[in-house]
Order: structure tokens, then C-alpha cells, then sequence
């Protein structure tokens, strides 16, 4: 599953929520408006330009097969306990019949 925040989004959050704790307000204590949009401002007015990844697929191992593997074992080391049937004759009407009834082979 692809994560919706990636190391650039998480970066830009991080730097909004500390211009929006160190923006030069009038008085830094301010619940106003007027505080919080000129915070704002000030964290939108930075340029943030991100380097490009050197690569893309740089986990070197099939990261599908490790799940599937993993969800494997986890599945084949459970013990499902099931009650026996209480009775062998649980269908209320006869096959057989209903097989040829039908031409059902």
C-alpha cells in the first residue's frame, strides 16, 4: 500500500509547523486571526525545492514475496479448532433423488 505522505510532504509539514511557531508576530502568545494568517503567510512565502531521489527501486529485495510469504506463515501457524458435526445426516432431503431427478451427473 502506497503511503500518501512521502519523505517531501512530511518535510514541508514539518517547516509549516515550525514557521507557525517562530513567524515574527506582533505578540507570540496570539490565539487571533490575524496571528494565525500571518504565520501562515509566513510559511507559505519559503521556497522549499526538494532534491530528486537518485532512484526509485532502491529497496533491492521483492517486497510483494515478503508479504505474501509473511501472510503465509502466519496463516498456515494458526490452529482453527472445529467442533465435530453433530450429526452425518444433515441435509434434509434425499441426493440422490434430486441427482436424478435432474440428470445431474
Amino acid at each position: 500500500m502506497k503511503s500518501i505522505f512521502n519523505k517531501y510532504t512530511l518535510v514541508f509539514v514539518a517547516a509549516i509547523l515550525i514557521s507557525f511557531l517562530t513567524a515574527n508576530a506582533t505578540n507570540n502568545d496570539c490565539l487571533s486571526t490575524n496571528c494565525a494568517t500571518l504565520k501562515y503567510n509566513n510559511a507559505i512565502a519559503v521556497n522549499y525545492t526538494f532534491e530528486d531521489e537518485g532512484y526509485i527501486n532502491d529497496i533491492p529485495f521483492n517486497t510483494d514475496k515478503i508479504s505474501m510469504e509473511h501472510n503465509y506463515n502466519n496463516a498456515i501457524s494458526t490452529e482453527f479448532s472445529m467442533e465435530d458435526e453433530s450429526f452425518v445426516d444433515d441435509i434434509p432431503f434425499n441426493t440422490r433423488k434430486v441427482v436424478r431427478k435432474h440428470n445431474l451427473k
